[in-house]
């Protein structure tokens, strides 16, 4: 046990969709990394906030720094590796003073994901929960086009297209840190070879990298509902969630819910993956000059794999 109580060397920021999820559980099997039990717990965007809005769902955050230092309290001194994960750092201006003050040296790791099938992904998440009521088309016609980095915390602002220009967004992090802080990955490569991409980020983190998670779970699969209202009375009420989490394993938990989830209900069409496809060339043009990575396959006007 420490003899303070520690506060994060390590951070996932982002991107929100695109396997953090995964990541956050892979990382805390490891023994020498702590994370807390809380994912998202947002207080380095959301300090000092005033979380009075319920549609936010975010009344779980972390707004002060002594609750947020005890989320680490339980950290061992074996724990070389202490971190935390909010999605919604990497798209928030915020967040680059307060790391700045609160852990200067931390590292920071981001997974990005083709930002088309990220904002659909999104909007599919929001939409099962109930949470989201308009149609992906009538979602992307209805958020502003203009290019905006700083995505400060708003509950009621849609912002599936804007979160997905990552150039504009990392140029923050980059401008503000040294590059050997920043280790970003591509979630087509998580895909494809995870235990691999695990191993490279266990190494950034200064932890043995030989280690190996049980990588059996998916995590956060992606589906719209069969029935809409049958889904929300089951996995939306946090007292019945609360209560299968002591008593059902998390595998069967999540097997349960995609027998809910239609994952044919596809709203992804070629005509509006054409128009974010112009949208976002600019941003992914910029972001594989910067990653030194060739990104063209996000600019295509056909799916290059699920948008799951």
């Amino acid at each position: 046990m420490y003899s303070v109580k520690p506060l994060p060397n390590f951070l996932v920021i982002g991107a929100a969709r695109a396997g953090t999820t995964a990541l956050y559980n892979f990382l805390v099997q490891h023994p020498q990394i702590f994370m807390p039990q809380l994912k998202e717990p947002g207080f380095l965007m959301l300090e000092g906030t005033n979380l009075d809005n319920p549609y936010s769902n975010r009344d779980y955050s972390i707004t002060d720094l002594n609750t947020y230092q005890g989320l680490f309290a339980d950290a061992q001194s074996t724990h070389t590796a202490i971190g935390e994960a909010t999605t919604g750092y990497l798209t928030s201006a915020e967040v680059i003073p307060r790391i700045q003050k609160y852990m200067p040296d931390a590292k920071l790791i981001v997974l990005l994901r083709n930002p088309i099938d990220r904002a659909y992904s999104e909007w599919e998440l929001l939409f099962r929960a109930g949470r989201e009521t308009l149609s992906f088309a009538e979602v992307i016609a209805q958020e502003p086009k203009a290019p905006q980095s700083d995505l400060p915390w708003n509950p009621d602002e849609r912002k599936y297209l804007r979160k997905g220009l990552y150039h504009a967004h990392l140029t923050r992090f980059y401008d503000n840190f040294d590059a050997e802080q920043i280790s970003i990955h591509l979630y087509d490569d998580w895909r494809k070879k995870q235990l691999e991409v695990l191993g490279n980020i266990y190494a950034f983190l200064g932890v043995d990298p030989a280690f190996t998670p049980d990588t059996n779970v998916e995590h956060n699969v992606g589906g719209v509902p069969k029935n809409q209202m049958l889904y929300n009375l089951i996995f939306g009420n946090k007292t019945l969630k609360q209560v299968a989490k002591r008593v059902i394993p998390t595998k069967q938990i999540k097997q349960v819910r995609g027998l809910f989830l239609d994952r044919s209900k596809e709203e992804l069409t070629a005509e509006i993956r054409s128009q974010l496809t112009e949208y976002y060339h600019a941003d992914v043009t910029a972001l594989g000059a910067l990653l030194n990575r060739d990104l063209s396959g996000w600019l295509t006007p056909t799916p290059q794999g699920s948008a799951r």
